[in-house]
């Protein structure tokens, strides 16, 4: 089983206790499934799978059941979490009323 530690690992343990953690996560969910929809890519799959799953997956069962390499679901972690970095940084996980 894979230790991951980031960003995103603590959004996930805090999402129950932390509203702008679980905001963040929810957040990125949408966008994913938003970029599956436009590209046909799994993202969303692997997002929910690595982060908002109550059952935690190692990089080699999120390989086996939606059939990407172990090397590409690393190098989207990576993308993952310099996005929600940049979400905070920006102040973009606050929900705004237009």
């Amino acid at each position: 089983m894979n230790k991951r530690k980031g960003f995103l690992d603590e959004a996930k343990i805090n999402k129950n206790s932390d509203y702008k953690a679980c905001n963040l996560l929810n957040i990125l969910m949408d966008y994913f499934e938003i970029v599956d929809l436009d590209c046909g890519t799994v993202h969303g799959k692997i997002f929910y799978m690595l982060y908002l799953s109550e059952e935690q997956f190692s990089y080699e069962i999120i390989s086996e059941k939606i059939f990407v390499s172990i090397s590409t679901i690393k190098r989207y972690r990576i993308r993952y979490e310099k996005l929600a970095q940049k979400i905070v940084k920006n102040g973009l996980n606050e929900r705004r009323v237009y």
